[in-house]
This record gives C-alpha cells, sequence and structure tokens, in this order.
C-alpha cells in the first residue's frame, strides 16, 4: 500500500503545478459540486494524502458518485428502451419486473423527499421512476394490452398523488408519513427482488430477447455505487445495504443470464409479460 501511494504522489508531483490553468469557471463549479475546501485540497493542491485530504476524500468521491448516478439514471433505461421499439418486441422483459421497480422507485422517491434528503442522495429515483413508467407502457403495447392503458394511467395518476402530495386532514387519499416509513421498510429489500420474475421469465425461456445488456451493467454499477455513498453518509442503515446488496447480486444473475442466453432467439416475437 505504501508503494502505491508513493508512486501516486511521484505523479501527482508532477501534475501539480499545471492544477493553476484550470479556468476560474471551472474552479468556481468545482467548489459548487464537491466544497470549497475539498476542491482546493483534492484538486488544486492535488494532495489526497496529507490528513486533511484524508477526510475530505471520501465524502468528496461519495458527492461525485452521487452526480455521476444521477446523470446516468436519466439515460440508464434508454438503451432498454430504444430495444423494444426497434423489435417492436417485449420479449425477455417482464412486466411484473418493471411494475415492482416502479412502485419501489414511487415510495422511495416520496420518502425521500418529504424527509428533505439532499436531491444528491435519491435523485435518481425520479428519473428511473420516469424512464420505467414510459418502458411499462411499451410493455403493454407490444404485449397487445391495449385495453389496459386506461387502467394503466388512472391507476398511476392516483399513486402520484397518494405519494407525492403532503398529508393533510382534508387529503384523505394521501399517504401518511407513518404508513409511508412502513412502506419504505418494505420496498427496500423487495427493490432488489423485484428483478427475480425477470430471472425466472428467461430461464424458463432460455433467451434473454430484447433484455440491454447496457442496462444490466448500468444498473449493477450503480449499486455498487449506491452501496458505497450510503456508507459515506454516515447514517447507512442495515437494511438499506441488504437492499442495495440484493439488488447487485440479482444483477450479477441477470448479466450471467445475458452472457449465456445472449445469442439465443426465441422463436416467439412475443413475451408474456406478466
Amino acid at each position: 500500500m505504501d508503494n502505491i501511494q508513493q508512486q501516486l504522489e511521484s505523479v501527482l508531483a508532477v501534475l501539480r503545478p499545471y492544477t493553476h490553468f484550470i479556468p476560474e469557471e471551472l474552479r468556481i463549479l468545482g467548489g459548487k459540486l464537491i466544497g470549497d475546501e475539498a476542491f482546493e485540497v483534492l484538486v488544486m493542491e492535488l494532495d489526497p494524502f496529507s490528513p486533511e485530504g484524508n477526510i475530505l476524500l471520501k465524502p468528496a468521491i461519495s458527492k461525485v458518485l452521487g452526480l455521476g448516478l444521477i446523470g446516468g439514471s436519466s439515460i440508464v433505461k434508454l438503451p432498454q428502451i430504444l430495444s423494444v421499439i426497434r423489435s417492436k418486441s417485449a420479449e425477455g422483459i417482464s412486466l411484473l419486473t418493471t411494475l415492482l421497480e416502479s412502485f419501489c422507485y414511487l415510495v422511495s422517491l416520496s420518502s425521500n423527499f418529504r424527509s428533505g434528503t439532499p436531491f444528491l442522495a435519491f435523485g435518481e429515483v425520479a428519473f428511473m421512476l420516469v424512464q420505467n413508467l414510459f418502458l411499462a407502457v411499451l410493455l403493454l403495447g407490444f404485449g397487445g394490452k391495449y385495453k389496459q392503458f386506461q387502467f394503466f394511467f388512472s391507476v398511476v395518476s392516483i399513486l402520484l398523488y397518494t405519494f407525492l402530495a403532503q398529508p393533510s386532514a382534508d387529503k384523505p387519499l394521501v399517504i401518511g408519513n407513518n404508513l409511508l416509513n412502513f412502506l419504505q421498510s418494505i420496498v427496500i429489500p423487495l427493490s432488489g427482488l423485484s428483478k427475480i420474475p425477470q430471472v425466472i421469465e428467461i430461464f424458463k425461456r432460455k433467451s434473454t430477447g430484447q433484455l440491454s445488456s447496457i442496462t444490466v451493467l448500468s444498473n449493477l454499477l450503480a449499486s455498487v455505487a449506491r452501496i458505497f455513498t450510503t456508507l459515506s453518509s454516515g447514517v447507512a442503515e442495515n437494511s438499506m445495504l441488504i437492499g442495495f446488496l440484493v439488488a447487485g447480486l440479482v444483477n450479477v444473475v441477470l448479466g450471467i443470464q445475458l452472457f449465456v442466453y445472449g445469442s439465443n432467439k426465441s422463436a416467439s416475437p412475443k413475451v408474456k409479460t406478466s
């Protein structure tokens, strides 16, 4: 470990004279993202191994990962969506998994929003929810379930109001905070287990259909990153960590299935999406 640190330190020593070329605009932006002190020590001085740098490094990495999660989550489902649109098929994608994921995202979004959690800690959930709902519409359409559109949109509209509106005596349909906290404790493990129907469907068909390898890999990396940011926040709960660990494990299983069954093509153009 000391040898690695010495080698990195020699590289940083070469780079330090050039940090003053960083434009003022980027310095201001960097300070806003990770904090002025952290940007000064870690970027301008390139001194992560000092006592001060050691203290600032982990929170800075956590903030950067949080931003990366939010940015990546805004397009993480896009390869999956494009794959379904191009093929005009929902083969290999479970509607049940998509709906369970969407419910978990909605509960998590509502809980974090009401508790005043910083957006960096949960922002990806909002983007994932929007993409998942759009994917569910595609699965219904290409699964031939056009008659269920009206029911789907009605239920989604009611749930969005129920979970995202602020609870009060004159809003009986809005979920109260106590019930929301209970649901949050349930969806933490459920979010990891929600992909089990997807795994079972692929195993039965011996084909991954239109399942996107990019989306699966992105979800796996997001699970790993969220484990780190949760630990770095200093308020990590065992249930949260278990949920992220389970999600990561299930994504590993999906990755293995993509490797094993990815070249198999089902003779049927459509898949049962329930």
